[in-house]
């Protein structure tokens, strides 16, 4: 969670990137937009994340996909060894 917190620290608000409109608005129920994600530190945005999977783990995984973890996701779900 830290590298994807510190990912979105990292870029300009206009360039960071959300899942698609209906997934962003539900995001919006958990109070996680854009700006708010640039405005708080990272224990409160680890703490929206869990409040998130304890309420809607695939809007977790939409929001995850939408920074570029979706090929991390599918290793770890389906590791080859």
């Amino acid at each position: 969670m830290r590298e994807i917190f510190d990912r979105i620290q990292g870029q300009e608000l206009d360039k960071i990137s959300m899942p698609s409109k209906a997934y962003e608005e539900a995001l919006g129920n958990f109070e996680c937009t854009k700006e708010s994600i640039k405005a708080m530190d990272y224990e409160n945005f680890e703490l929206m994340c869990r409040t998130i999977a304890e309420g809607d783990v695939i809007l977790l995984y939409k929001l995850l996909e939408s920074q570029g973890y979706d090929c991390w996701l599918q290793k770890v779900a389906h590791p080859s060894f």
